[in-house]
């Protein structure tokens, strides 16, 4: 989690304009994501 959080924030300030604004948002819903499964991901499956 920490590796996405970290790459999440890397791409945000990338100095590319066009890289933030397509790996941005893409890096963003994927670590929301990863903390929706991590959090809610075992009570899903009980």
């Amino acid at each position: 989690m920490g590796i996405s959080a970290l790459a999440t924030v890397l791409n945000w300030i990338t100095p590319s304009a066009r890289e933030r604004a397509v790996w941005g948002p893409v890096m963003l819903v994927m670590l929301s994501l990863a903390l929706y499964v991590m959090v809610f991901g075992a009570t899903l499956s009980a």
